[in-house]
């Protein structure tokens, strides 16, 4: 075996939680290898230190203070998650109402405009809007010809 992995290892064999098959091939390399044996050396006597330290208690009103914070914290997620709803169900439909809204208006705008008889100002208001875009392409453009292979393609 590899140091690298007798070392990942080394607790768990410390622990006596491997295999026999893993536990001797790790023991046979820890008695091989001085880097690993100072290594095994030095995970026992911090796991002997640890079990020399005296057992920390905490006070008597420890656990009703933890379970208070728990239960506000839960209790102000609670109250978000109500607001969160409050607003999803009011703000999709104030949003679609004054999508249309505007949109009305705005057709409303350009009907007055395309009654108007100054032909001038209803081919600013089109032009503004980039109607010109729906229109054929220019003959011998990259468009055109792009256009014409696939129709002869779907013609196939």
């Amino acid at each position: 075996m590899k140091c690298e992995q007798v070392q990942r290892r080394l607790s768990a064999f410390l622990d006596g939680e491997l295999s026999k098959k893993q536990a001797s091939r790790i023991s046979e390399h820890v008695s091989g290898c001085p880097h690993c044996q100072q290594e095994a050396e030095s995970l026992s006597a911090a796991w002997e230190q640890l079990g020399e330290m005296q057992e920390v208690h905490p006070s008597p009103h420890f656990w009703i203070k933890l379970n208070a914070r728990i239960a506000q914290v839960e209790q102000r997620r609670f109250s978000l998650d109500k607001v969160r709803r409050f607003l999803d169900r009011l703000l999709v439909p104030a949003t679609v109402v004054a999508a249309s809204v505007f949109g009305l208006w705005i057709g409303g705008a350009l009907y007055d405009v395309q009654r108007t008889d100054e032909p001038e100002v209803w081919e600013q208001v089109t032009a503004s809007l980039y109607l010109d875009a729906l229109d054929d392409f220019p003959a011998g453009s990259i468009g055109s010809v792009y256009m014409e292979l696939i129709s002869d393609q779907e013609g196939l």
